[in-house]
């Protein structure tokens, strides 16, 4: 059973990410975590049985207790509340899905607890990208992209590289075995979050690939 947090829950991501652990026996919501909207919260709450949830607006949270007196959920709020969920003990993998900079600590914060990040929200790479990526190695977690514009921030800003050839995939694979969590397209292995001169020194032989400038 793979524990799922997520944050940005109420969202377009967070309900996509919502559905498919709806309809797997393999995945269970853990943490929820929404900005201001507890109407849809509440019902999320009602079917996942997290058994923390976070609403960002202190005000929504204390309606939010109102709404659920009896029900066994622990209910935070502000930067403290999603940090919370985001770092949850028995949690395996945070969906990073609230839109702004506001995922940006909590994202940092999981990390460090060797959470594994599905993220959804390319201004925390944008703008702490320079930050995030040498913990994510640092910490040895899985840091991979769950939408089109989430890849193009890891991709663009130089976090990624192309992967095409079978032989230097081979290569890759030998030093991250994160290879089988890869960003795939089209059924295809085309990126993956290795440092390009690692990849160049393990096969010299091979021509140097391209490099995105950050």
């Amino acid at each position: 059973m793979k524990n799922v947090m997520v944050l940005g829950s109420t969202g377009s991501i967070g309900m996509q990410t919502l559905d498919v652990i709806r309809n797997s026996e393999a995945l269970r919501a853990v943490s929820l975590a929404a900005c201001q909207n507890i109407e849809r919260l509440e019902e999320q709450i009602r079917e996942f049985h997290p058994s923390v949830v976070c609403v960002y607006e202190p005000e929504r949270a204390e309606q939010l207790k109102r709404r659920l007196t009896g029900v066994k959920v622990e209910i935070l709020s502000g930067m403290e509340g999603l940090i919370a969920c985001a770092t949850l003990a028995e949690g395996d993998i945070l969906v990073a899905a609230m839109v702004g900079m506001i995922g940006i600590r909590p994202v940092i914060e999981a990390v460090k607890k060797k959470k594994d990040i599905a993220f959804a929200n390319k201004e925390t790479l944008v703008t702490a990208g320079h930050i995030i990526m040498p913990l994510v190695k640092e910490y040895g977690v899985h840091f991979l992209p769950v939408d089109s514009e989430a890849y193009d921030a890891l991709y663009n800003r130089g976090f990624m590289v192309p992967i095409s050839d079978p032989a230097l995939t081979e290569a890759a694979a030998q030093m991250y075995p994160a290879i089988r969590d890869a960003v795939m397209k089209n059924g295809e292995l085309v990126a993956l979050p290795v440092k390009v001169t690692e990849v160049r020194a393990a096969h010299p032989e091979k021509a140097p690939l391209p490099i995105f400038s950050r």
